[in-house]
């Protein structure tokens, strides 16, 4: 396999995960960037194949956040609270599908 030298400027929280690597397993700190870069780039395919990406699943997540105040405002008899929360979850959800069905995985 060809391979190519890449330079990046890492930042600390970056360097300090490396550097971790190195330590815990004993490599490179050149392999340790390699897996790393790998490891990015399968979950990235994961996603993809799987119809997600990292701003569907935020926005997914939200939804859920959002639910979950709704039924909350519910439970404690707060109905203006739970219905904003429920009209909030709901364009959420409604903007998932949408970046999913869109494809996009920015």
């Amino acid at each position: 396999m060809a391979s190519e030298t890449y330079a990046a400027r890492l930042y600390e929280e970056q360097i300090e995960h490396v550097e971790g690597l190195v330590d815990r397993h004993g490599m490179k700190k050149s392999e340790a960037v390699r897996r790393l870069i790998q490891d990015g780039i399968e979950k990235r395919q994961e996603d993809e194949q799987a119809g997600t990406s990292p701003r569907s699943a935020l926005i997914e997540r939200l939804g859920w956040a959002f639910l979950a105040l709704a039924l909350a405002g519910l439970a404690l008899e707060l109905p203006t609270a739970a219905g904003a929360s429920a009209i909030v979850a709901a364009a959420l959800f409604v903007g998932g599908a949408a970046v999913r069905w869109r494809g996009e995985t920015a």
